[in-house]
């Protein structure tokens, strides 16, 4: 069976990496405890209304787009697991203040704010650092291995994270179960402290000092994403990508709601089956991706995202929530196999020197284009309608298709080809 594959693979004898990826799988639950505790915290502790929570959730996207390149050089020049370790315990503290301040009876709204600004700032230094370091810590050919099971792990946070945030809610207040989050980030700082692979050392990046080294590097890296044909192509693969899904989700609720007329239970039961199913995605993530190859399993992959877009609209003819939730089925399910394959391409054709530089530029536009996307999705849902805007990000994603083909990246097999490699520049 291709999902007992999973369980196989040579990095579960992996000491380092079954630390890296425990660990990271207790902050990845963590942090989506906190999607839904910290704006439950403003709402219920100081009656936030919408613009409030929407303001505390931009907040913390921020830093991405504003510390992203600068993180990136920073993530070539030091030891990235150093990185990781010092953003984990920063997160705790910044997360842990919150409860305690409410205890002592000194927690603000501002102190809110200002926490979500910097746990956004220690976010970016994180995924920065953890997306450069998993090339240094195993091997070429354990990549589609090694992005499979994090993708797991992420998808599986998502079912289960959101449903334990509003079961902490209950039982000890938004306050205390933000301390959940806090004490991921110690257990994820713990397992990374027992981590004894050293990196690779590094060439000519950190031997330079000084604003003018650093903005030296940082033009290296935007040079390297925009000259390079397989970047760009990437780029604009998963940039629209997202900025469709995004159009997508702020969509999807005032359609389901106010369009189909159904209920907050009819959405939680789909995206609850579309959460198992992209579990079960990323448990065929590796299997796919090997047997099909990680270019073809892109197309197939944006395909049935595309086509799982395109037929909400169909809800409102009949069957509202047998059409909603395969549509949630369809969207979920091939979201890791995609980006199992984006990952280990990028990782694969990327020398570690640059692997910093190169996610600090891409990462901030890949994920900007989550709240532009959103942002767009609210005017044409108000001046067109809701199903026009769902056609346009369903034909978007179907889009990218031409992008996979006309980047040649439908050509990569189960693995990468060395002439896709990039060189360091001089």
């Amino acid at each position: 069976m291709e999902m007992a594959k999973f369980f196989k693979g040579r990095l579960w004898r992996d000491r380092n990496f079954m630390l890296f990826w425990s660990g990271e799988s207790v902050s990845l639950l963590g942090s989506e405890v906190t999607v839904i505790v910290l704006p439950s915290l403003a709402v219920f502790v100081f009656g936030a209304g919408a613009a409030t929570v929407g303001a505390l959730i931009s907040l913390q996207w921020i830093p991405y787009v504003v510390l992203g390149p600068i993180v990136g050089v920073w993530a070539d020049r030091v030891s990235r697991r150093m990185l990781m370790i010092v953003s984990n315990m920063a997160r705790a503290l910044i997360l842990g203040w919150l409860p305690v301040a409410a205890a002592l009876d000194v927690l603000t709204i501002e102190q809110i704010y200002v926490a979500a600004v910097l746990k956004g700032s220690m976010d970016v230094v994180f995924q920065i650092s953890y997306h450069a370091y998993i090339p240094s810590l195993i091997d070429r050919e354990d990549l589609v291995e090694g992005n499979t099971k994090t993708e797991f792990s992420k998808s599986a946070a998502i079912l289960f994270g959101r449903s334990l945030g509003g079961v902490l809610i209950a039982g000890f207040g938004a306050a205390r179960a933000v301390m959940f989050d806090a004490l991921s980030f110690v257990v994820a700082t713990i397992t990374l402290l027992f981590i004894d692979k050293r990196e690779e050392p590094r060439t000519a990046a950190g031997q330079e000092r000084g604003l003018a080294a650093v903005w030296l590097e940082m033009r290296q890296g935007f040079t390297l994403v925009t000259r390079t044909r397989l970047y760009r192509f990437l780029l604009v693969i998963s940039t629209s990508g997202n900025f469709a899904v995004s159009m997508m989700t702020a969509t999807l609720f005032s359609f389901v709601y106010r369009d189909l007329g159904l209920s907050a239970r009819d959405l939680g039961l789909a995206m609850g089956v579309g959460g198992a199913a992209m579990v079960v995605g990323a448990l065929l993530a590796q299997p796919l991706n090997n047997r099909w190859g990680m270019g073809p399993t892109l197309i197939v992959g944006h395909a049935v995202l595309g086509v799982a877009i395109l037929i909400l609209p169909l809800a409102a003819l009949g069957a509202p929530l047998t059409i909603l939730i395969v549509s949630q089925v369809l969207t979920l399910f091939p979201v890791p196999l995609f980006n199992v394959g984006l990952l280990t391409i990028l990782q694969s054709v990327t020398p570690l020197p640059l692997m910093g530089r190169l996610n600090g530029i891409s990462l901030p536009l890949v994920w900007g284009a989550n709240a532009l996307g959103a942002a767009l999705a609210g005017v044409l849902a108000t001046v067109f309608g809701s199903v026009v805007c769902l056609v346009l990000a369903g034909l978007l994603v179907l889009s990218t298709i031409i992008w996979i083909v006309m980047g040649s990246i439908h050509r990569i097999g189960a693995k990468v080809p060395r002439e896709y490699e990039v060189a360091v520049p001089n």
